[in-house]
């Protein structure tokens, strides 16, 4: 069975920890398939907006760069397949959302 290959982390959300859904309890997202993925981040204000996969161990680590554009961006990820997360602080009015690049 594939994993998820997109994912909406929040939609007009405060800043916060969000996963599949922003109520999710662990919030998290589960099953991603891995690859290249693109993480888009919209917002009002200057975002600090950083994506997270969870290793083994049960630890969050940071994948790429935090996206703290004014507005928002986008990062390309190389992500293994497992666990992912988004973490954004000090903005408002965020939208954040993640889609496989498709290689096959």
């Amino acid at each position: 069975m594939r994993g998820q290959e997109g994912v909406v982390f929040c939609a007009n959300a405060a800043a916060g920890t969000y996963g599949l859904t922003a109520q999710a309890a662990p919030p998290y997202a589960s099953g991603m398939q891995g690859g290249s993925y693109l993480l888009l981040v919209s917002c009002t204000g200057t975002p600090s907006a950083q994506l997270q996969t969870q290793d083994p161990s049960g630890n969050w680590i940071n994948v790429g760069t935090a996206i703290t554009t004014s507005g928002g961006g986008s990062e390309v990820v190389q992500l293994p397949p497992g666990t992912v997360r988004v973490v954004i602080s000090t903005s408002t009015a965020n939208y954040a959302s993640m889609a496989r690049i498709p290689t096959d």
